[in-house]
């Protein structure tokens, strides 16, 4: 894992690392979460949604969104802290409890599913969309290979879907650092880069900075 995110922050020094983020609107797999959350406040809370916008990131700021911040060993302070914050923008006390169990429930669940990663969740429906569209399109002309690269950088094009290509220059990448692709996928996650963002962060490696053999 070290040399895989060493590999990765090699990339992050690039001279067109900024613009290829920028470029990515979930470049960092927090903001995901953090959209989620969002949604889950407008859910359940009355609040016009600019106001609720503005409410999720101030919690966002104070650290009360993030998964860990609900484990059980931190979940009554947590708890407390979020019930000060929206008792301080008028939120009824109803409705702050309905919110704060809406949210404590969706951290448990990405990190007893997925670890605490939203891009884990997020892959997992990307897989399974490209088992969909590959049996269901079945495309004669193409083998399934090439088929699954087609679908995957549609669905990262269209949907913003954190699963990586497979292209010979992340193979190249791999090679060049000793690691293995799953090295690779999995310091991403710790890292919370999306993988999206890291596969064109890897071309740009290819086209620039890529060893000649």
């Amino acid at each position: 894992m070290d040399e895989a995110r060493y590999a990765i922050q090699t990339l992050l020094t690039l001279p067109h690392a900024a613009r290829v983020l920028a470029g990515h609107r979930w470049s960092h797999e927090v903001g995901r979460w953090q959209e989620l959350v969002h949604c889950l406040l407008e859910a359940t809370l009355s609040q016009p949604s600019r106001q609720v916008r503005e409410l999720t990131a101030r919690l966002a700021f104070l650290g009360l969104l993030a998964p860990e911040a609900w484990a059980d060993d931190r979940r009554a302070a947590t708890d407390a802290r979020m019930r000060t914050v929206l008792a301080s923008v008028k939120i009824t006390p109803k409705e702050a409890e309905k919110a704060i169990v809406a949210v404590g429930e969706a951290a448990g669940a990405l990190t007893r599913e997925f670890d605490g990663k939203i891009q884990k969740a997020l892959r997992a429906v990307g897989e399974d969309a490209l088992a969909y569209l590959t049996h269901r399109f079945a495309l004669e002309s193409l083998s399934r290979t090439e088929q699954r690269a087609a679908f995957t950088a549609w669905l990262q094009s269209v949907c913003n879907l954190p699963i990586l290509a497979q292209h010979s220059a992340i193979e190249a990448f791999c090679r060049a650092h000793k690691i293995t692709r799953d090295d690779l996928v999995g310091a991403a996650d710790a890292m919370d880069l999306s993988v999206g963002a890291l596969g064109d962060l890897i071309h740009v490696w290819a086209a620039t900075e890529r060893p000649k053999s």
